[in-house]
């Protein structure tokens, strides 16, 4: 049997994004948020998700922060 795994929560984008990304949730209850994850492998891929846009958002010769700002906008809006 797999146990949930909670962290705590950030407000950091690109984590919000990563969170959003593997299916992981922000969970209010309590007296600090969590973003809580349903097993062991969805917090390492959030992981993974969160170093990916983290490298991202430093390469600015993309345009990476645009597109993180606009995905983050995309997610408050939902």
């Amino acid at each position: 049997m797999q146990l949930q795994v909670r962290i705590k929560a950030s407000d950091k984008e690109e984590d919000l994004i990563a969170l959003e990304q593997v299916g992981g949730k922000l969970n209010l209850s309590g007296p600090r948020p969590k973003f809580t994850f349903d097993n062991e492998a969805q917090r390492n891929e959030y992981d993974r998700a969160r170093r990916k846009l983290r490298e991202t958002k430093n390469d600015s010769s993309c345009g990476a922060a645009e597109a993180i700002h606009s995905q983050k906008n995309n997610l408050i809006r939902d």
